[in-house]
C-alpha cells in the first residue's frame, strides 16, 4: 500500500531536496506545496529511514559525488579489454 506522500507525489522529491540541504520552507516553495506537508513528509522520512536526526537523513539522501577518477578508470578498463 502506498503512503500518503507517495500518493501526493512528493516523497521522492522531498527526499532529493533534503539531500541537497534545503530547508522545509525552501522545499515547499520549490515543490509548490505547503510547509506543513513538507514537515510531515520529512518526519515520515526520518521514521521510515530510522534516522536519528535530520543530519543523518541529509547524509543518506545526499547525491553521491562522482569522482574524476571514475571516468579514467572506465577508460583504462576499456583499453585493457
Amino acid at each position: 500500500m502506498r503512503v500518503h506522500w507517495e500518493k501526493l507525489g512528493i516523497g521522492g522529491p522531498v527526499y532529493a531536496l533534503v539531500g541537497l540541504g534545503l530547508s522545509d520552507n525552501e522545499i515547499a516553495g520549490t515543490l509548490n506545496v505547503s510547509d506543513d506537508n513538507v514537515r510531515r513528509c520529512g518526519a515520515w522520512l526520518l521514521r521510515f529511514g530510522s534516522h536519528d536526526s535530520r543530519a543523518d537523513l541529509i547524509r543518506d539522501a545526499a547525491p553521491t559525488p562522482k569522482s574524476a577518477d571514475s571516468s579514467q578508470e572506465r577508460a583504462a578498463v576499456k583499453e585493457a579489454s
